[in-house]
Order: structure tokens, then C-alpha cells, then sequence
């Protein structure tokens, strides 16, 4: 997490410096005042953002095998070492200005990207007191968020330098985030579900304690363990002698759809586009002090990300994304249109209405599409199965974000959005206020979408493993 809160950001405004395209490019630009210098050719722009996407996907690949293997705690471990040492080969990048050097450091460091994309919403689900579990997921976005500011801070205060410092200040501070993720994740508790599954009761027991705080009741503690303890064993008596193509079986298809459905539009409609090519569309398009624009614009996107610590636990999931999906809709088909009839030169009242839609854009994202496919992916899926859904969505999602990052963006978008409230509307569920367990049994009961909130659970008793067992036998 700590490399991804400055990699998307400083590489979009990194590419987007003079200094850096004339060090490194493989091109050519003619300036203003006829003099003709080195810049990154389209070729090195979609090549290096592609590649780094590649990364992330290679690490979603591996995390599964970290999770379960060796728990969400050594996941975090592994991903700050993995961090740092594609940091470290970023930095000697500058020694001979080696595009492809860099490059390869930043799929090392991407891939640590891919593996914290698929254990920190599985962490943090698995950890959460289901009242406030959307709030503690959207603390991911926020962190985020944070850093795609400071990435801006930083690339405003060095974007007119002649000097490597353009690039080797923001690589710099990349060693400081995966370096403290490497050593304070070793005095995080464990995730009390991954305890369980291993038969690690009483560790799972004091991992709650830790958990809910030293006032939390004993009683309420060992019931929570129990509970978790039937759905572990309902879920390997339902699994057992079955491969990672479980996820595609039985109720766990829908639920594999649903997490990959989410992650793939949210890629779809242009966020990798946004974070990697924002800075250099706007001055396609005409605009000036960009960097100060993506200051502010990402210091409000920062600000608004801290309401979705109450709206998804207050309002529901599918409200929020509903909400962003048509909003962002029209705020695409403004940028698209308004681009048209300018030739993509908009100035004046015209520019500032661009200019705004994209605002609008980013800032409703913060809050609804950012954090909402994390959570809900982290949510739905079972949890015996849970790490490795996390992981094919994460992977599905970026794969698409591979996709988007060389293609138009404005026709995709607008397509994207249309797509996102048709999925939406036929199979996102509203998941506030319900355990972990509880979705278990909603997803197994085949619980129609229009009807969860008003099921009614059945008690966790003998009658109900039966039931589960029944159930298994089944699928």
C-alpha cells in the first residue's frame, strides 16, 4: 500500500516533465522557440504505464499463495520488501539514464502494488466489526488518496528543475512508505479468520482481543470465534477436493461475478487513464499550470474521500454506486462532447465547463467508485474462498486497466458508465449491516438480490449445520 499511495501519480506527472522526457525519451519535440529536444514518444509513454500495469497483475497472480500459505500479516511483509527493491532499481535508473531500467523497477514495485490490492481489503474485512466495516475498508482509499496528493506536491515543487531531481526525489520517497509497511506489519494482529482455518482457536481468540480492545466481553469474543469456526468448517466440507475453479462453481460464481464485474468497470471507465495521463491531456488540451491544477484538484478529491467513512455504512453499497455511475456519466459525455465541437482546444467559458466535469469527475469517484468495488469484492466473496476471489478480480480489473491505457478514453467511458448501472442493477446486492457469516448463508440459500435486506438469518445451531451439510453434498 505504501508504494501505491505515490507510484500512479508521480509516474503520470514524472512523464509529463520536460527534464525527464529529455534524459530519458526516445523521441523528439520542437519547442515554441524552434529548438528540438528529446521527449518520451507515445511509444515509451503506453509502453512504461502498460508494463507497470503488467506488474500489478503478476502480483495479484502471487498473493494468493502468500494469504494462504503464510497469512495477511507476511503478505504485508513481503510486499514492503518487494517494494523497496524495486525502488532501489528505480533509483540506479539514473546512473545511465536507462528508460528500461526504470522500467523494470517499476514492474518490481507494482507488483508489490498488485499483492496489497489483494490482501488489504481481504485484511481489513476479516478484521472489521460488521457495523463499521465499510468505513475501515474506505481507509484504503484514503490513504490512497494521500498519496496521489503529495505525488502532485512533490512533482509541482520539481517539474521546472534541469536536473534529475525531477525524478529521484519522488523515487526517493518511495523507499519510506514500503519500508515502514515492511517493519510495523510485524506487530499487527493476525487475521482471526486465516487463524481459524488454520485450527489456531485460542491464537484467533487473543487476535480478537487485540482486535476489539481490552473491554471487549469474553463471552461476545468466543461467540464470534464460533461463529467464524462454523462457517470455516461449513465452507471446507464444501470446497474440500476442489480446485481455484471453485470460484466459478455453485453460489460462488455469482459471487466471483459480482467482485470481478465491480473491479473490471472500475477500471473500464478510464481511473488508470486518469492517474497516469490526467497531467498530459490537460495540457493537450490547452490548459495551463497544470501541476497547480492537480494540486488543488487532489486536495479536494483527498478532503471528499473522508465521507466515505460514513456514507456506506449509513446509506448502503448500491446507493453510492449508483450515484457515481450517473454522475459520472454525464460528466464524461461533457468533456467527450465539449472536445468535439473545439477540436480539443476548449478556452474560455467552454474550457472552464471542461475543466469542471472533470472536477466533477474525480471528486464523485473519491467516494463511490474508489473505495465501493474493494469493499464489496472483500464482502461478498466466502470465506473460505475469499483470497483467492480478491486476487482473480484485482487481476481482472487491472487486466482491463491494461486495456484502457491504450485506448480512447472518452467513448469508453461513457460506454463504461451505461454498462456499470445495468450490472449494478441486475446483480449488486446491499451488504450493510450483514457479518461475514451471514453472507455465507444468503449466497448458499441463493437469496434473490431484491430480497436481502429483509432475510431473516437462522441461528447458528445444529439444525443449520445440518442444513449446510445437506447443502455440500450438492454442489
Amino acid at each position: 500500500m505504501g508504494s501505491r499511495i505515490l507510484l500512479c501519480i508521480r509516474w503520470g506527472g514524472v512523464i509529463g516533465a520536460t527534464q525527464f522526457g529529455k534524459e530519458f525519451g526516445s523521441g523528439w519535440k520542437t519547442l515554441e522557440d524552434g529548438t528540438t529536444i528529446h521527449a518520451l514518444s507515445s511509444s515509451d509513454k503506453s509502453t512504461g504505464t502498460a508494463l507497470g500495469t503488467a506488474g500489478i497483475m503478476i502480483g495479484c497472480m502471487i498473493a494468493p499463495f502468500i494469504n494462504e500459505r503464510y497469512g495477511r500479516r507476511i503478505s504485508f511483509v513481503s510486499l514492503g520488501v518487494i517494494g523497496v527493491i524495486g525502488t532501489l532499481i528505480q533509483a540506479c535508473s539514473t546512473i545511465k539514464h536507462s528508460y528500461w531500467t526504470l522500467i523494470g523497477g517499476k514492474i518490481i514495485v507494482n507488483i508489490s502494488v498488485g499483492i496489497a490490492s489483494a490482501v488489504t481489503g481481504l485484511y481489513q474485512a476479516e478484521c472489521a466489526p460488521r457495523r463499521i466495516r465499510g468505513a475501515l475498508v474506505n481507509f484504503y482509499t484514503v490513504v490512497q488518496n494521500f498519496g496521489t496528493f503529495l505525488g502532485n506536491v512533490v512533482m509541482f515543487g520539481v517539474h521546472l528543475r534541469t536536473d534529475s531531481l525531477v525524478w529521484m526525489l519522488p523515487i526517493g520517497l518511495q523507499f519510506i512508505f514500503p519500508a515502514v509497511i515492511a517493519m510495523g506489519s510485524m506487530f499487527l494482529p493476525e487475521s482471526p479468520r486465516w487463524l481459524v482455518q488454520k485450527g489456531k482457536l485460542d491464537e484467533a481468540h487473543h487476535s480478537l482481543r487485540r482486535l476489539r480492545g481490552p473491554n471487549a466481553d469474553d463471552a461476545d469474543l468466543a461467540a464470534e470465534v464460533e461463529e467464524i469456526r462454523v462457517a470455516d468448517q461449513h465452507e471446507k466440507e464444501s470446497t474440500k477436493g476442489v480446485s481455484f475453479l471453485q470460484i466459478f462453481r455453485g453460489s460462488d460464481l455469482r459471487r466471483t461475478l459480482i467482485a470481478i464485474g465491480l473491479q473490471c468497470l472500475q477500471q473500464a471507465q478510464g481511473i488508470s487513464f486518469m492517474n497516469n495521463y490526467l497531467n498530459t491531456t490537460l495540457l493537450n488540451l490547452g490548459f495551463e499550470n497544470t501541476y497547480e491544477l492537480l494540486v488543488v484538484l487532489y486536495a479536494c478529491k483527498l478532503i471528499i474521500s473522508f465521507v466515505g467513512f460514513y456514507l456506506p455504512d449509513r446509506v448502503g453499497r448500491r446507493p453510492l454506486v449508483l450515484l457515481g455511475s450517473t454522475v459520472m456519466l454525464f460528466s464524461m459525455l461533457t468533456v467527450g462532447g465539449v472536445a468535439s465541437v473545439t477540436n480539443s482546444k476548449p478556452s474560455g467559458p467552454r474550457g472552464r465547463l471542461t475543466l469542471g466535469a472533470v472536477f466533477m469527475w474525480i471528486l464523485i469517484y473519491s467516494f463511490t467508485w474508489s473505495p465501493m468495488p474493494w469493499t464489496i469484492a472483500s464482502e461478498v466473496s466466502s470465506n473460505r474462498l475469499r483470497g483467492k476471489t480478491l486476487a482473480s478480480a484485482a487481476w481482472s480489473g487491472f487486466g482491463v486497466g491494461l486495456i484502457s491505457n491504450l485506448v480512447v478514453p472518452y467513448i469508453q467511458d461513457t460506454v463504461t458508465e451505461i454498462c456499470k448501472s445495468v450490472l449494478l442493477l441486475l446483480l449488486r446486492t446491499e451488504l450493510k449491516g450483514r457479518s461475514l457469516e451471514d453472507l455465507d448463508e444468503l449466497f448458499y440459500n441463493k437469496v434473490p438480490t431484491r430480497k436481502f435486506s429483509a432475510y431473516q438469518m437462522k441461528p447458528a445451531t445444529k439444525e443449520k449445520d445440518e442444513d449446510e451439510k445437506e447443502h455440500s453434498e450438492h454442489v
